[in-house]
């Protein structure tokens, strides 16, 4: 809620100018990015270099981030469902929504159990203390996990991983539950519909209110109660495993270094 220190966003658009390419982890990162720089410098009286956006859209390629390809660990295979938050512990990541979401289901008597994931710091959203005591008999894991181990145990075991995200790039730790074999509970904004092809997988997003998404916990919830496999989009995040990401980022740094130099 405090004004807004642009000397950062200035440094990433000078920067911009300079390179001879602008990657970018997708083309919702890109494009917000170009949004973010027009409208600061509309607000500069004289010399404003508006056309310079222009130029680093026409030098910018899309390459996105590699996720490993998870081992193969046991997973419950039963119910009552396992459901999976993995993200920083603050504001951006909107964790009221879930956690408001987790304790209406909870009033209505729908059984499930939840891992909550990710680094937290200092200054923790009070929600999070308020859901570890709300839904404490249905916590199986909370928090930083000490390993990378543990992590990958863990969102293999997962049956449901929620975004809730307000600010997100990409979403790592969401293709990497997927790839783990985790059904995908997603926003309809920011890079999801682009990383998971929202026009052929609809199914897995919510309208950004907790009453959707309440509705689309609750068929999935009841889907493994009653003994139905989810159908996990796994096709949508292999294209992002390092084996196949790897060469083309190697490729892609080697056409970089050929250009000529000027």
């Amino acid at each position: 809620e405090k004004e807004r220190d642009l000397h950062f966003g200035l440094t990433n658009f000078s920067s911009a100018i300079a390179a001879e390419q602008v990657w970018f982890n997708s083309a919702f990162h890109r494009d917000s990015f170009l949004l973010a720089v027009q409208r600061v410098l509309k607000k500069m009286s004289d010399n404003n270099c508006l056309d310079e956006i222009e130029k680093i859209r026409n030098k910018s390629i899309i390459s996105p981030q590699g996720i490993n390809q998870p081992q193969s660990y046991q997973k419950r295979n039963s119910p009552p469902a396992h459901i999976l938050w993995a993200a920083r512990w603050e504001h951006d990541k909107n964790p009221e929504l879930f956690f408001n979401a987790l304790f209406y289901l909870q009033k209505q008597d729908v059984d499930f159990r939840v891992s909550v994931l990710g680094e937290s710091f200092s200054d923790i959203p009070p929600i999070f203390p308020k859901a570890k005591e709300l839904l404490s008999s249905k916590i199986l894991h909370w928090g930083y996990q000490p390993s990378k181990e543990d992590y990958f145990k863990i969102l293999c075991d997962a049956d449901i991983v929620v975004s809730t995200a307000d600010h997100e790039f990409f979403g790592i730790s969401i293709a990497e539950a997927v790839a783990s074999g985790a059904f995908p509970i997603l926003p309809n904004r920011l890079s999801y519909p682009e990383i998971f092809d929202y026009d052929k997988n609809k199914h897995l997003f919510y309208d950004g209110s907790q009453k959707d998404m309440v509705d689309k916990l609750r068929h999935c919830i009841n889907n493994v109660t009653n003994g139905f496999k989810l159908d996990v989009p796994l096709s949508t995040v292999n294209q992002y495993f390092w084996s196949n990401i790897g060469a083309k980022l190697d490729t892609a740094l080697t056409d970089l270094s050929n250009i000529e130099q000027f």
